[in-house]
């Protein structure tokens, strides 16, 4: 059997599609591989089409699909009535012409490629490399997290790696409060540029457009941050902050350390509050050391600082991480 499943034919399908592509299970399906259209010989080639591709897929016509998560190999095997059989084809040869599922398409970059399908059929969002295509997520969820990168940024005073940063502070609130990215950027008074400055809207009427830099930049940006490959950015954070720094209640009542004098983008100082003396009970034994400012900076990029709690408020208060 050829190795050769880059060019097969790959597209998403989900739950409600199951019944109408079983349905179309029949003799013709099977005749470019030489075989009988029996359901027994269809599962061996689904058993080594799963073990080549690395994902579960059923055969409709001369495509294959990637099963979603409500619909699995398991659940076709159900209906169809058989069990998956030890693999013993080896003079298939699966040369298929590769077609890019229905959704939107960008480079690395953020610029925008394409469109597959029609627009009601777009649900997803996908990069494209070298040839290849890689899923990222749904629209609903790439362009939350844009909107949000793009409404938090400066209209001239953007970087990348402001945005990465400011994407990775989202990811590390979800993954500790154990919520979605969607959930933490609509939580109120969490990430107020995603409401402000018509972000979703700008958004959303660009999807398919090149000619907004900073829009791009936040498409890169988003892409990097679901992806992985700009985790860590802002160095374990859990805020961030523009010029208001210079006048906020972090400053003002938390107190502020910069471990790095390069962070101090505002020339503000460090500012102190306190020191407070936590004491343990019922001894009244001071617990710890003295601490008089709650957050560390970790980063800064462009316009934004980065912030995480200072560890020895944490120790002494019991305090958490976040909020």
């Amino acid at each position: 059997m050829s190795d050769n499943v880059n060019n097969v034919l790959v597209e998403t399908i989900n739950n409600d599609k199951m019944g109408k592509t079983i349905s179309t299970i029949a003799a013709e399906i099977l005749t470019p591989f030489g075989l009988n259209s029996d359901k027994f010989v269809y599962a061996e080639i689904i058993c080594w089409l799963r073990e080549k591709l690395k994902c579960d897929v059923i055969l409709s016509g001369q495509k294959y699909y990637v099963l979603s998560e409500v619909a699995t190999v398991e659940d076709l095997f159900k209906l169809i009535g058989t069990e998956i059989p030890v693999a013993k084809l080896a003079t298939i040869d699966i040369n298929f012409p590769r077609v890019d599922s229905a959704g939107i398409y960008y480079d690395m970059n953020g610029n925008f490629i394409k469109t597959e399908g029609s627009e009601n059929e777009w649900e997803s969002v996908y990069v494209k490399e070298n040839g290849n295509s890689k899923y990222v997520g749904s629209i609903k969820d790439f362009e939350t997290m844009t909107a949000a990168l793009y409404g938090e940024t400066d209209e001239k005073n953007y970087t990348l790696e402001e945005m990465q940063a400011i994407g990775d502070v989202i990811i590390n609130r979800s993954e500790l409060m154990k919520t979605t990215v969607t959930k933490e950027i609509q939580a109120p008074g969490q990430v107020n540029g995603y409401y402000d400055n018509d972000s979703q809207g700008i958004t959303r009427r660009g999807r398919t457009l090149n000619n907004n830099a900073r829009l791009r930049t936040s498409r890169n940006a988003t892409i990097t941050t679901i992806l992985g490959t700009s985790k860590g950015k802002s160095n374990g954070a859990y805020w961030w902050y523009g010029a208001d720094i210079k006048s906020n209640m972090h400053n003002k009542e938390w107190g502020i350390h910069y471990t790095d004098p390069k962070h101090d983008i505002y020339k503000t100082g460090d500012t102190t509050v306190g020191p407070f003396q936590e004491h343990w009970q019922p001894s009244g034994k001071n617990r710890g050391e003295p601490w008089n400012h709650k957050l560390d900076s970790t980063a800064a990029y462009g316009g934004t600082v980065f912030w995480k709690k200072n560890s020895n408020y944490q120790d002494v208060t019991d305090n958490k991480v976040y909020p």
